[in-house]
């Protein structure tokens, strides 16, 4: 079963969270891994409901043990009988008995049930995008923290031009109402003001944002243009917009063969685990790129 083979990369972002300086960036980070934590609840759900209705029939084979070996009765109340049902308790978890066994009646349900495999299919397509925003907006995040926290370094000509994107900015005039959301000083909100000029939820967007806002220090974010990630994107993108279903633009744009038109997506567990991963790994450089400039 797909769910049981997809791996998720936490280890990375604690590790990047460890070796960061700037404390807001490490509260970023924390937030970027418990958004890839709840990803990794939903996959493991299915397996936990499945391991804990298999618990009830091994603690009935735990008092089986126990009484035939102390020779008493099923309903033995006694500390001796109890220290020995948890004896044999523990040696089942140390042996993974438990999801090992669900593991396997999972599987062998989907075998009877077609319906399961297109629940899991699209549990995993769900995931696609939920990691998929996750990473547009924590490069969001860091994007305003960066220039909030140091206007004066990163303010540039190009991030003040206004093409009239910008609600309440008109040249250099800015609305009441929008001084007055900010307490009437808005120097330490420029980003706050400043990411609508950029779309996020794309991998061109999210590189122009961050090339232009590094534009004195003329840094290089092609990395971001990951093929792995660009096609997380597109599959973030016909989820949510086509449920799935293949169209001629994604045909267009996928690095993926064999996949036809009309069909509905549905990647390998090798192909899922890529594309969750993805971003935590081009997540994880960025955070640490910036925290070392």
């Amino acid at each position: 079963m797909k769910l049981l083979n997809i791996a998720i990369d936490i280890e990375s972002i604690e590790e990047c969270e460890k070796r960061l300086r700037d404390k807001s960036l490490q509260e970023l980070c924390e937030n970027f891994k418990l958004g890839y934590e709840n990803i990794l609840s939903t996959f493991a759900f299915p397996i936990a409901v499945a391991s804990h209705s298999m618990q009830s029939i091994y603690e009935i084979e735990y008092r089986l043990k126990a009484a035939t070996q102390l020779k008493t009765n099923l309903t033995d109340d006694s500390k001796e009988f109890k220290d020995l049902v948890n004896e044999h308790r523990l040696k089942d978890r140390k042996k993974g008995r438990g999801i090992n066994e669900a593991s396997k009646m999972l599987k062998n349900i989907g075998k009877e049930l077609a319906f399961l495999d297109d629940t899991i299919n699209q549990i995993t397509l769900n995931s696609l995008v939920n990691s998929w925003t996750i990473f547009e907006s924590i490069m969001k995040d860091i994007w305003i923290h960066l220039l909030n926290s140091d206007p004066k370094r990163f303010l540039s000509q190009t991030l003040l031009n206004n093409d009239g994107e910008l609600p309440g900015i008109e040249g250099k005039n800015i609305s009441i109402g929008l001084l007055q959301k900010f307490d009437l000083d808005v120097s330490k909100h420029l980003g706050d003001l400043l990411h609508k000029k950029y779309d996020f939820t794309s991998v061109r967007g999210i590189k122009k944002a961050y090339s232009e806002l590094f534009k004195k220090e003329g840094m290089d974010f092609s990395f971001l243009e990951n093929k792995t990630l660009c096609q997380l994107e597109i599959a973030r993108h016909i989820t949510v917009h086509k449920g799935g279903v293949i169209d001629e633009e994604y045909l267009k744009r996928t690095t993926y063969k064999n996949e036809k038109l009309g069909h509905k997506l549905d990647y390998s567990a090798r192909r899922c685990k890529e594309l969750i991963n993805s971003p935590i790994s081009i997540g994880t450089k960025l955070f640490l790129i910036v925290d070392t400039i």
